[in-house]
């Protein structure tokens, strides 16, 4: 049975998908964004706080989102702060060669 905790979400990285999540901030009507470095691949554009799920996360979500967060923003959040917002499965460009695609299975976590 899926629950809203970020416990119940599935390990990902098998089969050579990339996971990788996203995390929503959310103070009363405001969410936070981030403006991405200059320099940097979609530079001054705004996005979500997020990242890739490591190996040093045990390739747990919940893991990766408090590990992004505290790294992104300073805030840091454990495991019963977060809950299940959904999950996406994108073939996007590969950033290394845009001539092929990978494959990226998304979680996003609510804060």
């Amino acid at each position: 049975m899926l629950t809203n905790k970020a416990a119940d979400i599935p390990d990902f990285g098998r089969d050579g998908v990339r996971p990788f999540v996203v995390i929503v901030v959310k103070c009363g009507d405001e969410y936070l964004l981030l403006e991405r470095a200059p320099g940097k691949r979609w530079a001054n554009q705004l996005n979500l706080p997020g990242g890739k799920v490591e190996e040093e996360d045990g390739d747990l979500a919940w893991k990766a989102a408090a590990r992004e967060l505290e790294e992104e923003t300073g805030i840091l959040v454990g495991q019963d702060d977060l809950r299940r917002g959904g999950h996406v499965f994108r073939r996007l460009p590969d950033p290394r060669d845009e001539t092929k695609f990978v494959d990226r299975s998304i979680d996003i976590l609510i804060v």
